[in-house]
């Protein structure tokens, strides 16, 4: 399964890759090509704005995935409390059980000998 911040980083990936493509045509460019060298400035600057959108969007989903996380976490701890109080139960239900069943055959016992 992908998770949503992948697609945020390879966006940051490519981004980052066309920066490094403009920033090389703005080098190669004369300095007499001011419109050209601005056009390429703001596109630049657009991709370095939208790259810096996803890492903030990347760090909420973060922070929604550790509060998810802190949750589940906490559901699981009260489950196993629930769990070890269940099964003290069980086992003082199971002792009854055993001595009730001794009680049977004691009792049993005692009309085998007592009708004899």
């Amino acid at each position: 399964m992908k998770f949503p911040t992948s697609i945020y980083l390879k966006d940051n990936e490519s981004l980052r890759a066309a920066n490094v493509g403009l920033r090389d045509k703005l080098t190669e460019t004369p300095l007499n090509y001011v419109t050209v060298r601005k056009e390429y400035q703001v596109s630049i600057d657009k991709n370095t704005q939208l790259i810096k959108d996803n890492d903030a969007d990347i760090k909420l989903l973060d922070v929604e995935l550790k509060q998810k996380i802190n949750n589940l976490n906490a559901d699981l701890d009260m489950q196993k409390s629930g769990n070890e109080n269940e099964d003290n139960k069980n086992k003082i239900l199971f002792i009854i059980i055993v001595c009730f069943n001794e009680l049977i055959i004691i009792g049993g016992l005692y009309f085998r000998e007592y009708f004899e």
